[in-house]
């Protein structure tokens, strides 16, 4: 009986084992997926583990519906939204059939916005374009504050920040925020450097007037800029009259005129030189335009708020305009100038001898030149104050202080400086490395030179903005020295100033000859002769060009006969025939011949103020006989 017993139990397990749809075929959960609360923007991650003798296949579901490709031992929601709240379960399923999980609810907090791609850093050439990009995610509605250097940008308020035709003043730092109902989150800043194509202008200032934007097809190739009250003038190398910003007076009326030498520009009105003759645009009301009839022979011009200047070739100045605080009133004795420029009511002028004459407005002080002045080589005229550039670098200044107009910054206050300029209540000054100071009035920016402007050759000061012309790095004389005419005797100073990006190397020339040890900006004559008359132009080089400078002629009135010069210290070695000259300073002629009959001018010279020049000729052999012999020219 108990036999019988037990083969029945034995059957009745062997028929559980092999029952093709036996409840012991069918997965196992061991882990069931677990409850989450996510705050939005942060990733969420389900996990299922489950066995079986048989191989696995997952479904899982949200709120009772199916996830499309979710078919893992786990799901991953990369940026949990509020649309991802629910209840998440997993069927896993063998060949037999399958086993539903238990629900794990997803919670999701409402949160502040999260930040999940930042702006990036970039370089942009000035009149390009860009876009700064952010993405984040959160509770909608997001919102967007986009911001330059900390300061909201008006109307940028989108997830881009699309720049078109960025300037050089646009450089800085941009950050954005982004917000919903439940925060702000602030993205990390994005550096945009801005760097500028030779030959290009360079804005700054009132950035809300066009004057400083320029056009992306003005971006190369000038080499003069002018400032005006809400207008910039640019000169091509071609010549050519460039300008933007307000033209409501037609100031820009001369954009395209070509044979052009030279540019100024005042409040609302335009100037420019060609073949000796001013040619004027913009506003007339107080006949600024009114070019004196027959003018010519014109070297240079000024424009002030609403009069104008001409220098003659014979060194006299001329002008025309408003006369309201005797802007025309040109002091009748007004000989030998070299310079001028133009104030908003006043003018200067720069004499050959260094000194500066002012007549206009008196009000503020601008034509009160300290008693001490001279050694100046370059002016500069503004709303109510002026300033002069000595021969040392100094810049000094006079009349109106307010806003600190006349205080020089500490980094240029010993020397350095390479011109000046100004504009309505602020000043500007270039290095002769090429970099830009300003200083004065800064409520629209014009005292704050951006990063980008650097290696610069030209500045000039508007009433509310500043403009730079970008350079090569190659020299570019931006004080030239200018003829004289002295009694014999006197003590006279040539004095070259240039702008350039690396060391400046100096040779002074006369008559185009070189002159020996003349290789610094200033070539002094102590006492000045007749053979010290003549051209003298020089030449400035750096490891990226040269430039040779205008000729300025030195004429010498009377004065000691040049005497016969005297030979010593001869002698002859391998690296030819060596003698010392010694007599009157100044320019003389060494002719050689074989014969004492036949002479050929073989070399000019220069016996500088020391009274000797030691001389070589690489030419000498110790064949044959040659003769050498001085004369003037």
């Amino acid at each position: 009986m108990m036999m019988v017993l037990l083969r029945w139990i034995c059957l009745a397990a062997l028929i559980a084992t092999v029952t093709p749809r036996g409840f012991a075929q069918l997965p196992t959960i061991i882990t069931q997926p677990e409850s989450q609360t996510n705050a939005v923007g942060t990733p969420a991650t389900f996990t299922v583990v489950a066995s079986s003798l048989y191989n696995l296949t997952y479904n899982w579901r949200f709120n009772g519906t199916n996830i499309t490709l979710a078919t893992n031992d786990y799901y991953t929601i990369p940026s949990v939204q509020n649309v991802h709240a629910g209840n998440y379960t997993v069927a896993v399923s063998n060949q037999f059939g399958g086993t539903l999980s238990s629900n794990a609810t997803l919670t999701v907090l409402y949160a502040s916005p999260v930040i999940l791609t930042n702006p990036a850093n970039v370089s942009k050439v000035q009149g390009t374009a860009h876009n700064f990009n952010v993405v984040a995610t959160g509770e909608a509605p997001l919102s967007y504050q986009w911001r330059y250097n900390s300061i909201p940008i008006t109307d940028a308020t989108n997830s881009t920040l699309p720049l078109a035709n960025i300037q050089v003043w646009q450089a800085g730092t941009y950050s954005v925020i982004v917000a919903n109902g439940y925060g702000t989150t602030n993205s990390s800043n994005a550096l945009l450097n801005v760097s500028l194509p030779n030959g290009s202008p360079a804005c700054w200032g009132n950035t809300t007037e066009s004057a400083s934007t320029v056009p992306p097809s003005l971006s190369t190739a000038h080499k003069a800029v002018a400032a005006g009250g809400a207008h910039t003038l640019g000169l091509k190398t071609s010549n050519v009259v460039t300008g933007w910003g307000d033209n409501s007076f037609n100031q820009l009326g001369l954009v395209g005129l070509s044979n052009v030498t030279a540019i100024a520009a005042g409040l609302y009105h335009s100037l420019a030189l060609t073949n000796g003759s001013v040619v004027a645009a913009g506003d007339n009301t107080f006949g600024q335009l009114d070019v004196p009839p027959s003018l010519g022979n014109v070297t240079a011009i000024a424009a002030g708020a609403n009069h104008s200047l001409a220098l003659l070739n014979n060194s006299t100045v001329i002008a025309w305009g408003s006369n309201n605080q005797g802007e025309t009133n040109v002091p009748v004795d007004l000989t030998n100038v070299v310079r001028i420029a133009a104030g908003y009511t006043h003018n200067l002028a720069l004499k050959r001898d260094g000194t500066v004459t002012c007549w206009g407005s008196t009000n503020l002080g601008e034509c009160d030149p300290p008693g001490t002045l001279d050694g100046v080589i370059a002016i500069a005229a503004g709303d109510g104050f002026s300033l002069a550039l000595r021969t040392n670098g100094v810049i000094v200044g006079w009349g109106d202080n307010s806003f600190g107009r006349l205080v020089i910054p500490a980094i240029i206050s010993t020397g350095g400086v390479v011109n000046i300029a100004a504009g309505g209540s602020h000043g500007v000054a270039l290095r002769e490395g090429g970099q830009v100071v300003a200083w004065g009035r800064n409520d629209f920016g014009a005292a704050t030179v951006p990063n980008g402007v650097s290696v610069m050759t030209a500045i000039s000061g508007g009433s509310n903005h500043c403009v730079a012309l970008k350079g090569n790095g190659a020299p570019v004389i931006t004080c030239a020295p200018w003829g004289m005419s002295v009694n014999a005797g006197s003590n006279i100073t040539f004095t070259v100033f240039a702008a350039g990006n690396s060391t400046l190397r100096y040779q002074w020339r006369l008559n185009g000859t070189n002159i020996a040890g003349a290789t610094n900006k200033f070539l002094n004559f102590a006492s000045a002769q007749s053979g010290n008359a003549g051209s003298y132009s020089v030449v400035i080089t750096n490891i990226s060009g040269s430039v040779t400078s205008s000729v300025a002629v030195l004429a010498v009135v009377g004065g000691v006969v040049a005497t016969p010069p005297v030979w010593s210290n001869i002698s002859f070695d391998g690296a030819g025939f060596h003698a010392r000259l010694t007599g009157t300073p100044g320019t003389w002629v060494i002719a050689t011949s074989p014969n004492l009959l036949s002479w050929v001018d073989t070399l000019t010279t220069n016996i500088p103020p020391a009274g000797y020049i030691d001389l070589i000729d690489a030419t000498a052999t110790r064949n044959g006989q040659r003769y050498y012999r001085a004369h003037t020219p």
